[in-house]
């Protein structure tokens, strides 16, 4: 084992690239049009996934002495849903509070009412409304117990049709009347939907602990500044910002044949190709002062080496762009 590392650790030459690189484009854009740039131009607009990226970004537009809003790729939809899953005549009625909804840290999904409707955080914990009847014209039951949305909508289930749905001011004022003015649960609700630009897979967050608001937006898009410490919020996708591209760095591929002296030594142990890994990255990250993270790209047969008569043959540890290294 000690004659394979040496090996790895006099290896020379190496040459390797960072996941993503990110570039900052001064023209004022709608995020729309930022996105069509990015593509056009680059990659996409700005994706992240994890704080290391976040942190690049964040000294990608504080480089270009940027301190306003800049668009990144990430965008959600606003699809506000019945408990019941109701759809029909008086499914769009709404009674929002004039600064509601307001989406505070990209958390609120949930909907409560006093006199008005407000967003709130579903693990809050308030009164409950449930119903049986029609949602035209419902017979409305207090609840006298706190819980937070989704045990209110399992307790509403189980012992009546749902949490209320509300179609018109008739049921406002039935609402009103059971409850005396409690700020309680209602069935209207909605799934995060997040999504970046590029497809990729929502991982990881950053939000500002502030207001989003909706109005009557159908989908909100995230900006993100040097101001905001790299923090993430929405802003409606028409305005005109700067904005963060992504590209996808050229990579290069390394063969590695390594000679064991130990002919039991098995380089398909999950051990020693966490070790060889370890080494590796150490060898890269002394030629580069940022991290670098690989990990073995696995042949058809599941393995990663494969024996050669005494010579074993390795694709490489595989970068996060999926090119050898």
């Amino acid at each position: 084992m000690a004659r394979i590392l040496l090996a790895l650790m006099c290896l020379s030459g190496w040459s390797y690239s960072t996941c993503l690189q990110y570039h900052y484009v001064a023209d004022q854009k709608t995020w729309t049009e930022a996105q069509t740039y990015c593509r056009q131009t680059y990659a996409d607009l700005a994706t992240i996934g994890n704080k290391e990226q976040n942190d690049q970004l964040l000294d990608t537009i504080t480089s270009a002495g940027q301190s306003s809003e800049v668009w990144m790729g990430l965008y959600s939809t606003i699809d506000w849903r019945w408990s019941d899953g109701f759809s029909g005549v008086g499914a769009n009625y709404s009674n929002w509070r004039s600064d509601q909804p307001d989406f505070n840290a990209a958390h609120d999904l949930c909907v409560a009412v006093r006199n008005v409707w407000s967003d709130e955080l579903c693990s809050s914990k308030r009164h409950v409304v449930c119903y049986n009847g029609s949602q035209l014209d419902p017979n409305v039951f207090f609840v006298n117990s706190s819980e937070t949305w989704p045990v209110a909508q399992k307790y509403c289930r189980e012992n009546y049709v749902d949490l209320v749905t509300v179609t018109n001011i008739k049921v406002v004022k039935k609402i009103y009347s059971e409850t005396g003015g409690s700020q309680v649960w209602i069935g209207l609700h909605r799934p995060p939907n997040f999504f970046w630009s590029d497809g990729s897979n929502f991982t990881f967050s950053n939000w500002d602990f502030v207001h989003n608001n909706l109005n009557s937006m159908k989908v909100i898009c995230a900006v993100t500044s040097s101001t905001m410490w790299g923090k993430w919020k929405f802003l409606s996708c028409e305005e005109k910002l700067p904005f963060v591209c992504y590209s996808m760095p050229h990579a290069y591929r390394l063969q590695l044949k390594i000679t064991s002296g130990n002919s039991a030594l098995d380089l398909n142990d999950p051990a020693v190709k966490k070790d060889l890994l370890k080494k590796l990255e150490e060898r890269l990250k002394s030629k580069e002062e940022r991290k670098v993270t690989l990990k073995w790209r696995n042949q058809q047969d599941g393995k990663v080496f494969k024996k050669l008569h005494t010579v074993v043959d390795s694709n490489g540890p595989e970068d996060c762009n999926g090119d050898y290294v």
